[in-house]
This record gives C-alpha cells, sequence and structure tokens, in this order.
C-alpha cells in the first residue's frame, strides 16, 4: 500500500511540476494585429498569437479596431500565459491567464465587444451560438464587426482576391 500511495505521490508531482513549466511571463513589447503580438521573454522577442479566437485581417472591416483595442489591453503589460503549440508561421499560440497580476479571459473580451471571431463558435457545419455564448451576444446586440450584414470571417478572408476584398470591404 505504501508502495501505491508513494507512486501516487510522485505522479501528482511530476504533473504539477509539468503545469508549472506551461506557464509563462514576460513583458508585450508589440501588438500587430486584433491577435497577435511580441512577447519580451528573457531578452528574447517571442511572436504570440491568441487562442480560441480569429481576429479581422487589418484589412477587413474592423481589423484596425480590433489591433487597436488589443494594444490597448496589452501593450508594455507584464502577462502571464499558457503556451499551448506552435502554429504554421512559428508564432506561440498562447492563453493570456494574467494581466498585471490581474485574471483576465482576454478571448472573451475581445469577442464581446465584437473585435473577434470565437473559434469555438464556428467549425465546418457552420457557427453554433451553443458553442460560443458571448460571440451570439455580440452579434444580437450588433457590436462591432457585427454591425456588418454579412461579416465575412478571417480564414475566408485570407483566400479572397483584391477584386472580392473591395466588394466585401463595405462596413466600417
Amino acid at each position: 500500500m505504501k508502495f501505491i500511495l508513494s507512486i501516487l505521490y510522485f505522479g501528482l508531482f511530476a504533473l504539477s511540476s509539468t503545469a508549472q513549466q506551461q506557464i509563462i511571463k514576460g513583458q508585450v513589447i508589440r501588438v500587430l494585429d486584433g491577435d497577435t503580438f511580441e512577447l519580451l521573454l528573457n531578452s528574447t522577442k517571442i511572436r504570440c498569437r491568441l487562442v480560441e479566437i480569429d481576429a479581422p485581417e487589418l484589412s477587413q472591416p474592423f481589423g484596425s479596431q480590433s489591433g487597436d483595442s488589443l494594444r490597448f489591453l496589452l501593450l508594455n503589460q507584464q502577462i502571464i500565459c499558457q503556451p499551448i503549440a506552435h502554429d504554421v508561421y512559428q508564432r506561440l499560440l498562447v492563453k493570456i491567464l494574467e494581466i498585471n497580476n490581474q485574471p483576465v479571459v482576454l478571448d472573451s473580451i475581445l469577442v464581446s465587444r465584437g473585435l473577434a471571431w470565437s473559434v469555438k463558435g464556428w467549425s465546418k457545419q457552420g457557427y453554433n451560438a451553443d458553442n460560443a455564448p458571448i460571440q451570439a451576444q455580440a452579434r444580437w446586440f450588433s457590436r462591432g464587426l457585427w454591425k456588418c450584414p454579412n461579416p465575412i470571417p478571417p480564414w475566408l478572408w485570407r483566400h479572397f482576391n483584391p477584386s472580392n476584398r473591395r466588394k466585401f470591404n463595405t462596413c466600417k
């Protein structure tokens, strides 16, 4: 019995030390757009992207407002975040847990303002409001990008040619 308890104890210790390694702290030194920023970590710049949201591209309606909002919230702030993975552009995908030692759910703030899409609410079958109630509320109250009659998600916008972008860039 003592053997089993000691195995459980060391297993829990290993899990907790692994979880502690999954947290990083640094200062945001640059905001590139509504979901991408640079973090200074031990004198090293790390390009990070927020998970669980996709902000409008800068060339899209509400793209610059989204970037300005993230800049206001993060620039020159100390953050604690949880790395999730790297994307195809070698950005570190992160979930921000704290800004200046204050707990925050940053993705929800941006989605509730209508300045980003919740990727939790989108799938191959389309939009599911049950998966993203904050986005459904922003849409209902026509906040931010939801003021547009037919907002184009950024993952589709990126594939548009310049002519199509001009056609759909009518909402500001």
